[in-house]
């Protein structure tokens, strides 16, 4: 079994899709398409659907999971998502490509709205069968649902969910479905949901001249159901979304193993063009993504980590965004996957969890090898637990810069982690109150005089004394912020007067940065960080 990451060609688009193919060593003809569903979901879904592929290539069949325009790691903005039409073309795009593979007979995943979708063009497009995976059935509810749990972008009637932006143009694409309105399959289909009362697939049963599969699997809440951090991927999940493919699928004629890939294309930007390109990076073979300018090799490199239980697309896709705006500034931007994260290699780690110690050692092996690829400068960047993890390594020397944004560098290991900063700030409380009376009152200050310090402080100091370059950058009122200035303030002065260690609050953003109207002030607060750590040349050229 093989897995690449790779650029998939689509008809009448100038750009290509970004997918992942996982191809077995024997493959027999079969083919299955995995959509993954838009938003949040793409996060807390994304294991699923890796695991997925990977008992289906084991049992022969070739799989290629893409991201339709505007989503993951395809090209298109946060926003630029117009929903049914991307989906659709997605679908027509890794079939066309799975039938050049050799496949014949070739079924289609998706979840959600995702699921919907396909529902609806299967037999257009020519798939053999679709596994739908908790479907929309009204487009209208779905809407509602999304707007109770987004926030309303200023003076538009767009919404932010998690940090995905959706339009008013998608929001009208998602309320425009009605599986009770669709015709019954004329292919095999099975609906795969939470609960037995899901009355869509007994009715297509009913009245359906295809085999109509109706699977109830009460472990897909644990991952649709609950935050990214906390999604947990049973066997018996897997086994229920593989099934219906492996029994509906017949294999044919051994097809070709040779995967014709593409890793490298020109994305448009926000300005101009950028390159991406997908790699196997240090020795743990992460997997990322590699965005440059499309004038010039970048010599200066930001790595950007895993936030919480995200893949290397970020908070919100905000990684992808990023890296499309910083590097047109002459920067490499490098998103990639830890051990246990996204598609990088597990070598014996659980699933990657906020503040995984083992991240620690990803990051200082990963730095080695970019090193010993020739980068001039490396800086290294997360949110949270992230840049928790970021900063810690700074501790070896290892690196040029830290961008960490939002880091709570009053975490320890051993302490609870939480999906939720509302939740961490609930547990917390007794303890703000308790450093806030004592710093109004002077004592943390004396006692740091005294050389009575918490571990934060030590690390202040080490960070103050090595040779990164330390950019803190919050959004307003962070609490990470909140507590450098009130537990360390006199240690945090210390700090920055030594010239490595900087402090910068970015105004009204939140702390996953989910007011995404207001990221293009991060952005500029990033592309500052790196210029302060970028080597000048001698003639002044960065």
């Amino acid at each position: 079994m093989q897995s690449v990451s790779l650029w998939v060609p689509v008809d009448g688009r100038e750009v290509p899709l970004a997918g992942r193919l996982t191809g077995p060593s024997q493959p027999d003809g079969r083919g299955v398409v995995i959509i993954p569903p838009v938003g949040y979901r793409h996060s807390a879904t994304f294991r699923l659907w890796r695991l997925l592929a990977e008992c289906l290539a084991s049992n022969g069949v070739r799989v290629l999971r893409i991201d339709p325009y505007g989503t993951g790691d395809s090209p298109g903005m946060n926003g630029q998502f117009a929903g049914a039409e991307d989906v659709a073309e997605a679908l027509r795009a890794a079939y066309d490509f799975l039938r050049r593979q050799g496949d014949t007979t070739i079924g289609g995943v998706g979840c959600e709205f995702t699921a919907s979708v396909l529902l609806g063009v299967a037999e257009e497009v020519g798939l053999d069968l679709v596994v739908a995976v908790a479907p929309v059935v009204s487009g209208r509810r779905f809407v509602r649902e999304q707007r109770m749990l987004s926030q309303v972008v200023p003076n538009t009637d767009d919404i932010s969910m998690a940090g995905t932006l959706f339009t008013s143009r998608t929001l009208e694409s998602f309320g425009m479905v009605d599986l009770t309105q669709l015709p019954a399959p004329t292919i095999r289909v099975a609906v795969v949901d939470r609960e037995a009362s899901a009355p869509f697939g007994y009715r297509f049963s009913a009245e359906s001249p295809a085999e109509v599969e109706s699977v109830v699997c009460r472990q897909l809440t644990d991952v649709l159901d609950r935050p990214a951090e906390e999604a947990v991927v049973a066997p018996a999940l897997v086994e229920a979304l593989a099934g219906p493919i492996l029994r509906g699928l017949v294999p044919q004629a051994a097809s070709s193993t040779r995967h014709y890939v593409v890793t490298d294309a020109t994305i448009p930007a926000e300005p101009g063009e950028v390159r991406e390109s997908f790699c196997t990076v240090g020795p743990d073979e992460l997997t990322a993504v590699l965005t440059s300018p499309v004038d010039k090799e970048p010599e200066d490199l930001l790595v950007l980590l895993n936030s919480g239980s995200d893949p290397h697309t970020g908070p919100g896709r905000a990684w992808v965004d990023y890296a499309r705006q910083v590097a047109p500034s002459g920067f490499g931007v490098l998103r990639v996957d830890l051990r246990g994260w996204g598609d990088s290699p597990d070598n014996e780690t659980p699933p990657g969890r906020p503040y995984d110690q083992h991240a620690v050692g990803d990051v200082a092996r990963l730095v080695r090898a970019l090193r010993a690829d020739g980068w001039r400068t490396i800086s290294v960047g997360g949110l949270c637990a992230g840049a928790w993890i970021a900063l810690e390594a700074a501790r070896s020397g290892a690196l040029d810069g830290v961008v960490a944004l939002n880091p709570q560098m009053y975490w320890q290991p051993g302490d609870p982690v939480e999906a939720l900063m509302s939740t961490t700030r609930q547990r917390r409380e007794p303890e703000i109150a308790r450093i806030k009376s004592a710093a109004a009152r002077g004592v943390w200050d004396m006692q740091d005089a005294a050389g009575d310090r918490p571990p934060a402080a030590q690390w202040l100091d080490d960070l103050a004394a090595g040779g990164s370059k330390i950019s803190l950058i919050f959004s307003e009122g962070d609490d990470g912020l909140e507590y450098l200035r009130d537990r360390l303030g006199r240690r945090l002065a210390a700090a920055i007067s030594s010239g490595r260690v900087i402090v910068g609050e970015v105004p009204g953003i939140d702390h996953g940065m989910h007011r995404v109207w207001l990221r293009s002030q991060m952005i500029s607060a990033i592309t500052s960080a790196l210029r302060r750590t970028k080597v000048q040349q001698p003639d002044g050229r960065g």
